[in-house]
């Protein structure tokens, strides 16, 4: 049996690749359809103003164009993780909770949100199956949930 503090590890080593790769499509470096090998369909996405399930490809694609566009035009450029904390549940299952920096290329912040993720494994890799975010002006992740 793995230690859960070993699934924590692997969960971080997939989330910095994951970030990286949210990241590099927003600045247009990679195929939006890439998120596909992060994010699973169907996809739970809620927020204080929205709850919906994506049933297909297409949709979760289109959320992740929609929300990038719109951050783009109040002058997003990048994203940086204030404060991260990764629940193993077993080895299969986890979650990372992150606050989430929105920024422009000066720096400034744009928006900032507390965001969950659910993960579960799928074959030999994990998926994020749901996401839940809320906006915040909190540092650590102790001062939203």
């Amino acid at each position: 049996m793995t230690s859960l503090l070993s699934i924590r590890d692997e969960v971080d080593q997939w989330f910095s690749l994951y970030f990286q790769a949210f990241l590099d499509i927003g600045a247009g470096k990679i195929d939006p359809n890439k998120i596909l090998l992060y994010w699973g369909v169907p996809l739970h996405t809620s927020s204080p103003k929205h709850t919906k399930w994506l049933k297909s490809s297409e949709e979760v694609v289109g959320v992740l164009n929609e929300m990038q566009g719109t951050l783009k035009q109040i002058g997003y450029t990048h994203t940086e993780a204030l404060d991260k904390t990764i629940t193993a549940y077993s080895e299969n299952a986890s979650r990372v909770d992150a606050i989430m920096s929105r920024r422009r290329g000066d720096g400034a912040e744009i928006d900032r949100a507390a965001v969950s993720f659910e993960l579960r494994r799928a074959d030999d890799e994990w998926i994020i199956i749901s996401t839940t975010s809320r906006p915040t002006d909190a540092s650590m992740l102790h001062e939203v949930w």
